[in-house]
């Protein structure tokens, strides 16, 4: 169940170089407001999952070591939730491309002795007795900073990776992050200030960590813009950061599980009925389990037969969430689903089309249910062959069909 972080038990530390000494780093003013406009938004007394005194912002730190004191003090006292944001320069070394996060006495010539290295913040937040670790950076990769942009590289997102840990980056490999003059943040801190800020019209009480990123992804996209990058361990995808501002108790009409339910017409009727046996499990787990011993041995993966169940199950649940809209204050996503198949895997499966199909329907109605999204019609999934595909590759189309 998604939960905020205990305010007692939990850290943030807060880090914005906006000036720069050096010559080749051009200033970046609106990383201060990032900075002081975020610890704001995480205490709120209203809808912040933080206490004020448990947020250490630091700005313009003249060198490594003043934000790995900082980074270290907060790790050390974090038990329930650790939380690090990083906003300024970042630069990839010569020859490792390893990524440093830069102070304002960084130099682009001397980085492993002016810089940050990230595999300390890394090695320090995975030190800590938290039980949830959250790192967001919304800074450079390349080192190039250009007028309006905070460069990128590629190989350094295979970095950011820690166990237990939700991560959110400003870019992907290979694409720059917005910093415009004269904008008052950054636009990828913009966009999750809005968020933390305005709320999710539509969304739940609280706005969970995925939902974070799906809108922010949402928003850049539209806007004709790279999206952020995420990667999430464990179960750490079930914290909130905020309660949500727009929640609107009224909107919840009816149970969400109950009414998609009752638009599902591949679900047998025990499947309805039936009281739960044991303690709940996710949709993925439930998915596995409802295939083991009838399509088992044509999924095994080979070499020459790579493709997994799982991937299905989460070529959906992605789907699901680029498409979903907001209408009269209900998340509505589309009731049809597609799934192409390459002609071997197709075939392959072609016994096990219609269990597979209500395996599927099923799993989905749980994931949307669980998310307490709408589904607009009746759900159904159908699976075809598309000659244009390689065996193991998926292709996932997804439509609204009013009535269906």
């Amino acid at each position: 169940m998604t939960r905020l972080p205990d305010p007692a038990r939990s850290r943030v530390v807060l880090v914005g170089t906006a000036a720069y000494h050096a010559k080749d780093l051009t200033d970046l003013p609106s990383v201060t407001n990032n900075v002081n406009a975020l610890a704001e938004a995480l205490t709120d007394p209203a809808n912040g999952g933080f206490k004020p005194e448990h947020c250490v912002r630091l700005r313009d730190p003249a060198e490594p070591r003043d934000v790995s004191r900082a980074l270290r003090n907060a790790a050390a006292q974090a038990e329930d939730t650790l939380l690090v944001y990083f906003a300024g320069h970042g630069m990839t070394g010569p020859r490792r491309h390893d990524l440093f996060l830069c102070t304002s006495y960084s130099d682009p010539a001397e980085l492993a002795l002016s810089a940050l290295p990230y595999e300390h913040l890394r090695d320090v937040v995975l030190d800590s007795p938290a039980n949830k670790r959250i790192v967001i950076l919304d800074c450079c990769y390349s080192g190039r900073a250009a007028q309006d942009l905070m460069g990128d590289a590629p190989g350094v997102l295979d970095q950011l990776e820690i166990a237990g840990t939700w991560i959110l980056a400003a870019t992907p490999a290979n694409a720059p992050a917005l910093a415009p003059q004269g904008a008052r943040y950054t636009v990828f801190t913009g966009h999750l200030l809005s968020l933390l800020t305005g709320g999710l019209h539509g969304g739940g009480e609280l706005i969970a960590l995925p939902d974070i990123y799906r809108q922010i992804r949402r928003e850049m996209t539209a806007s004709g813009m790279r999206p952020p990058h995420q990667r999430g361990t464990d179960t750490v995808d079930l914290l909130a950061l905020t309660r949500n501002p727009a929640y609107d108790p009224g909107s919840d009409v009816r149970d969400p599980a109950e009414w998609i339910r009752s638009q599902l017409h591949a679900v047998p009727t025990d499947a309805e009925t039936a009281p739960p046996s044991g303690p709940r499990v996710g949709p993925a787990t439930r998915f596995e389990s409802g295939l083991r011993g009838l399509v088992r041995r044509a999924f095994r993966r080979t070499p020459t037969n790579p493709l997994d169940p799982i991937q299905l199950l989460h070529g959906i649940q992605d789907e699901v969430m680029e498409r979903r809209i907001v209408l009269d204050g209900f998340i509505l996503v589309p009731n049809r689903y597609v799934l192409g198949l390459s002609p071997f895997d197709w075939g392959r499966l072609s016994p096990y089309h219609e269990a597979l199909t209500n395996e599927l329907v099923v799993s989905l109605a749980e994931y949307v249910a669980e998310q307490q999204w709408r589904v607009w019609g009746e759900l159904s999934i159908v699976i075809e062959v598309d000659l244009r595909l390689a065996t193991g590759r998926i292709r996932i189309v997804s439509r609204i069909e009013p009535g269906s």
